[in-house]
């Protein structure tokens, strides 16, 4: 589903999305519909999880960058990791952690902007980390 030089898109991978990786922009989206487990919970349910996906990825796509990964999680396997951080609605979208939106579609250039902060935040860091060494 990726492209060489496109950003990535991953459905569902038991990976930490506590702490980012230093190299990267890590949005998670936890949605409520699709397989939950051993069951299925249909897209009629939350149209809103399939919206917000959708918004991710256009995100992702304006932004073009290879730093920025999304992760699509069932909200009922994982739930506790939205909760702590606050997020109690799916769907639940967060940037490195920090719930952005949760229960509504996010506007795409509110999101693009956020990730664009993000982004700019790792720049920093990475400029940082040169100037120390």
């Amino acid at each position: 589903m990726s492209r060489q030089g496109s950003p990535s898109y991953v459905i569902d991978v038991d990976e930490s999305d506590i702490v980012s990786p230093s190299d990267t922009v890590h949005i998670v989206v936890y949605r409520i519909t699709g397989r939950q487990g051993i069951i299925d919970i249909p897209h009629r349910y939350c149209e809103e999880c399939d919206l917000t996906i959708a918004v991710a990825r256009q995100a992702l796509q304006q932004l073009d960058n290879r730093a920025v990964r999304l992760t699509v999680k069932p909200w009922m396997l994982y739930f506790w990791r939205p909760i702590w951080r606050g997020g109690w609605h799916a769907p639940i979208l967060t940037i490195n952690g920090k719930v952005h939106s949760q229960g509504i579609v996010p506007e795409l250039d509110g999101l693009v902007r956020a990730i664009e902060r993000e982004l700019a935040a790792l720049g920093r860091k990475r400029a940082a980390v040169r100037q120390a060494s």
